[in-house]
């Protein structure tokens, strides 16, 4: 998506079309995220695949603008209101993600194939401790 010509050429025809309506800055970044979180498909963490998209961070002014601009019953209509502050942080969640549905797996894979390493070693020291044990009992009861 982020190397698609097409796409760049739509966010900023868009962006064009909205600063020439409003005269005002109309964003403050353009984010693309690629979480799984965001995918239908997040149910399963084991699939890698997942659909990427792109968050347009608009200016609180452009907000203002974009609330005075549409009315409802001759009051503000304030759309975008409750979404002016700090956008996610999605960097930060991808790093938690990797961190606790990946690495935690790989982690985990590891351990249990220590475990099963770790057990077949007890089971060779209890066969080796039985014939000792036999032999010693062979010894003292001759």
């Amino acid at each position: 998506m982020i190397c698609s010509k097409n796409f760049w050429d739509t966010v900023i025809c868009l962006i064009s079309k909205l600063e020439n309506e409003s005269k005002v800055q109309v964003y403050e970044a353009i984010v693309i995220n690629f979480g799984n979180w965001e995918s239908a498909m997040r149910m399963n963490p084991s699939l890698s695949s997942c659909h990427p998209h792109a968050h347009i961070w608009l200016t609180p002014v452009y907000i203002d603008y974009i609330a005075k601009k549409y009315t409802k019953f001759g009051e503000n209509f304030y759309i975008l209101a409750d979404h002016v502050g700090e956008p996610e942080n999605y960097t930060l969640q991808n790093a938690n993600e990797l961190e606790q549905n990946r690495i935690q797996s790989l982690r985990y894979n590891r351990l249990e194939s220590r475990m099963e390493k770790l057990e077949s070693e007890i089971a060779d020291i209890k066969q080796i401790q039985s014939q000792i044990l036999d032999l010693l009992t062979k010894q003292i009861t001759k």
